[in-house]
């Protein structure tokens, strides 16, 4: 639905999305519109959205009204990247290094000569705000972390998180944890046993090879088009969630607490199976009832905006997907071995049918077209009334494997079935 227009698209909060993703013209802005949801009055339906966009200042818009938030700052100038509300104030965060934040409780004034309003500089380009446990706000910019502790209105009081791990832009995530990408892999901003000190750690050599050329790349525009454009936190599966530019998604699932994550990677298609679709506008809600909602949009001239990680059906059309299991070596990579009465276990949701293909010594297990090389597999039955619930199950299919390293690909194709 479109909230509001501007005269130049890209002088206001209008973007021109063709030129920020490919580079076009002279000096992109390379931004995209950045939120926080907040009610600022003893009345429980006065929320509001209180916005950025890099492109223009920032606004505020609650249903019914769109208003532009101005700072003081010239207005050339005035295109805050980031926004947070903290202690009852809208926080703003630029590329210049410059935060800046209201007057308590009213979130449309920036007057520090009259009021408590204020700015404080961090050196860096902003790249994301972060509201932590307590009195503290992280300010993650391009250089490092940096925190500012205690109440703005009187004395803030400015402190270092981290002084060299800096962030790469729209990577920050708070899921109970709080979560950043930066140059060095995906990090995890946590509180030490002092009250109110922070230090990060670094969780992701496991896919450290797979990370590594997409977060050092220098802008994902100005190289082969690898380079993070977006994340998101998915808080019901305990996830976290790397989109890149060539369609490529890493997940980072925390299955216990104290334990390191577990990575998967995905890639998206479009409808042809060979044009990767980029998420390029994500966007993340919980409902009352604490159910997470995903939506994403590519910048494809569609104007279709997706629901991530929910229904049956791409609108009607086939669900098709594929996993490859990691190599089996049985740590004797040179053994032959032979696996007589192979079952495949797992959990569904009602009836879930599936084609099994196998590769050995190396080999890497294709979609299959020979019929003789297909194991058809299903969990449940086709008959028993849909309960919504997810059970264990285990294949009746039986396989014959024989050769010395082991790897094995599962294919799906549906439209009516709740997925595996």
């Amino acid at each position: 639905e479109l909230i509001a227009t501007t005269e130049t698209a890209m002088a206001k909060n209008v973007m021109d999305w063709s030129s920020l993703l490919n580079g076009a013209g002279k000096n992109p802005n390379k931004s995209k519109y950045q939120y926080d949801v907040s009610n600022f009055y003893a009345a429980a339906d006065f929320d509001a959205i209180y916005g950025v966009s890099g492109a223009g200042p920032a606004f505020m818009y609650d249903g019914i009204a769109f208003t532009r938030i101005w700072t003081g700052t010239p207005e050339s100038e005035d295109i805050p990247r980031h926004v947070r509300v903290h202690q009852s104030r809208l926080f703003l965060g630029y590329r210049s290094g410059s935060v800046q934040w209201s007057e308590p409780g009213d979130p449309l004034t920036f007057d520090a000569l009259t009021g408590t309003s204020g700015e404080i500089g961090v050196g860096a380009a902003v790249r994301g705000l972060m509201q932590l446990n307590g009195d503290a706000l992280a300010i993650i910019h391009q250089k490092g972390v940096a925190m500012i502790q205690g109440d703005v209105g009187l004395e803030p009081y400015p402190g270092t998180i981290s002084p060299d791990v800096g962030c790469v832009e729209y990577s920050a995530q708070s899921m109970g944890q709080f979560m950043y990408t930066s140059f060095r892999g995906v990090q995890n901003l946590r509180s030490t046993q002092s009250y109110g000190d922070f230090d990060t750690s670094q969780f992701s050599w496991d896919v450290w090879s797979f990370l590594r050329p997409r977060v050092q790349t220098s802008a994902f525009f100005e190289s082969d088009p690898i380079g993070v454009i977006n994340s998101l936190a998915v808080r019901n599966k305990s996830q976290y969630r790397l989109q890149f530019a060539d369609g490529y998604q890493l997940t980072a699932t925390f299955l216990r607490e104290g334990e390191m994550p577990q990575y998967t990677i995905q890639r998206y298609f479009k409808a042809d199976g060979v044009t990767p679709h980029t998420w390029d506008v994500v966007c993340a809600g919980v409902e009352s009832n604490g159910r997470d909602r995903l939506f994403g949009a590519s910048n494809d001239n569609t104007g279709y905006v997706y629901e991530i990680d929910r229904g049956k059906s791409f609108d009607g059309g086939n669900i098709t997907g594929y996993l490859t299991l990691a190599v089996d070596d049985q740590k004797v990579p040179f053994q032959d071995k032979l696996y007589t009465d192979c079952h495949v276990h797992g959990i569904a949701t009602g009836y879930f049918d599936f084609q099994m293909s196998r590769a050995v010594n190396y080999d890497i297990p294709e979609d299959q077209t020979d019929p003789g090389q297909i194991i058809p597999h299903n969990f449940g039955s086709l008959t028993d009334a849909p309960l919504g619930m997810e059970k264990y199950y285990f294949s009746k299919s039986i396989v014959k494997i024989s050769g010395r390293c082991i790897a094995i690909r599962f294919d799906f194709s549906h439209n009516n079935l709740y997925p595996m």
